[in-house]
């Protein structure tokens, strides 16, 4: 059996373990709040000193728990220290108060969610289930059946619960990798389009460059036969030599600005092919 197919793990940047440790934090305060108020209805109605040594024992993790977020917000083990540290409060919680004091735990199951990690969600939910499951078993022992029964009905919550937060997170993870893949597929595709731009410019500088080059000929070759037509006019040599030689001039000038046309076409042929390439991209991103 394969179980990397059934354990998510989103791993997460030292951003996303900040922004997830903040939360956590917020949802633990909420909790560690429950506890004292559980804890404070026991001291009213029973005034014992054992209720004030939890909440002592709350007050120092809520505490241990603020400092790790402040040194280390953007760790793993900030995480795991939450974990651990509430899994012992919640313990002393439940196997010394009522049974409703399990469905506490509720929250911060939520809030380990945010972590995108399965064994961890699974983890938390089973701790509560089997918290849950001794004190099931203290309470038969002492004889309350229908406390058991109250207290299997919730420990069924709590199962559906474990089974709820994997499925979440699993879906959570997946999306996630979806959105992953398309990101990646949606930057190849771009840069496949910037590559194709890229090598157009290339063509277009090359080709107008080219053109350049060509007006340089046809202006030197006009500048020669400009130099010729003086030539003939105040020259002593043969009228008709100098003619043919000016009609040989004009004709290599034509030829140049033909060869200049056809560059200046291709050019423009070439921009046209840009701007399909460009218009391409935009529909397809």
């Amino acid at each position: 059996m394969n179980l990397s197919q059934h354990v998510k793990k989103k791993k997460l940047t030292p951003q996303q373990y900040s922004r997830a440790n903040r939360k956590t934090f917020t949802m633990l305060c909420v909790c560690y709040a429950l506890f004292f108020l559980i804890e404070i209805m026991v001291v009213k109605n029973e005034g014992t000193w054992h209720a004030w040594m939890r909440m002592g024992i709350y007050v120092a993790f809520l505490i241990a728990d603020r400092i790790m977020l402040s040194r280390h917000r953007e760790k793993k083990a900030t995480m795991l220290f939450y974990a651990f540290t509430f899994l012992i409060a919640y313990i002393l919680l439940v196997m010394n108060n009522s049974i409703f004091s399990i469905v506490v735990a509720f929250p911060v199951i939520l809030g380990f969610m945010l972590y995108m990690n399965s064994t961890l969600s699974f983890a938390g939910c089973l701790a509560m289930w089997l918290v849950g499951h001794v004190k099931g078993l203290m309470i038969l022992r002492s004889g309350d059946e229908l406390l058991f029964r109250q207290c299997s009905l919730l420990l069924a919550c709590v199962f559906i619960c474990i089974y709820g937060s994997y499925v979440a997170v699993k879906v959570l993870y997946e999306f996630s990798e979806q959105d992953r893949e398309t990101i990646v597929k949606e930057a190849a595709h771009r840069k496949e389009i910037a590559k194709a731009v890229s090598g157009t410019v290339d063509k277009i500088t090359d080709d107008f460059q080219e053109v350049l080059t060509g007006f340089g000929e046809i202006s030197g070759s006009m500048s020669s036969a400009d130099i010729a037509i003086d030539d003939i006019a105040g020259s002593s040599e043969n009228t008709a030599e100098a003619v043919n030689r000016q009609a040989n001039m004009t004709s290599n000038i034509q030829d140049r600005i033909v060869n200049t046309n056809e560059l200046v076409s291709n050019a423009g042929g070439t921009t046209e092919k840009l701007k399909h390439v460009v218009e391409d991209g935009k529909d397809q991103a």
